[in-house]
């Protein structure tokens, strides 16, 4: 019912082909919180299993924030066995096992540890909406790793902080006026 709202403040400014792929990816966003973000820390019952969207148009450009207060990708990252292949690549170790590196490999991999062909495809898919629509921009901040993918200039980056953040932040900014 949120994503209802936000719709319809943007309607007229949306392409309905870019609205339908922006929904899908934040109905996504929120898939994995509800799923991945509380169900394997062992901590359930302390946790607030909850997640926030938050939107903004400045200057002609949506910015749209979801945000969880899971465990975060890097660790949720380890309980899918079929990613063992990434581990053992040399880039894996330039990598050194950092959690850029995880969500790296979490939003480059279409695996999921339930082996079924239509899953584990989220993270791939929200990257893949700016990728195809060559606008804005697509980042992910979760526990201390940071991916981020600027459409414009067709580039990928990852970075490593000192800090941890509790869960993940995902978000798109997308310029309408180009839409």
């Amino acid at each position: 019912s949120q994503f209802k709202g936000l719709f319809a403040a943007y309607a007229e400014e949306i392409k309905n082909d870019v609205q339908s792929g922006l929904y899908d990816s934040m109905t996504e966003a929120v898939d994995k919180a509800i799923e991945h973000a509380f169900g394997n820390s062992g901590n359930e019952s302390k946790q607030e299993k909850r997640w926030w969207m938050f939107s903004q148009l400045v200057d002609g450009n949506i910015t749209v924030v979801i945000c969880d207060l899971g465990v975060g990708i890097p660790k949720t990252i380890w309980t899918k066995p079929e990613l063992t292949d990434y581990f053992r690549t040399s880039y894996w170790q330039h990598k050194k096992k950092k959690d850029a590196g995880l969500i790296e490999i979490a939003v480059n991999s279409k695996k999921s540890r339930t082996k079924l062909k239509h899953r584990g495809k989220g993270l791939p898919d929200m990257l893949e909406f700016v990728k195809v629509n060559k606008m804005g921009n697509f980042l992910i901040y979760s526990y201390k790793g940071y991916f981020y993918y600027d459409a414009g200039l067709k580039k990928e980056i990852g970075k490593n902080f000192t800090t941890a953040i509790p869960g993940t932040l995902i978000q798109w900014e997308i310029p309408l006026k180009e839409v």
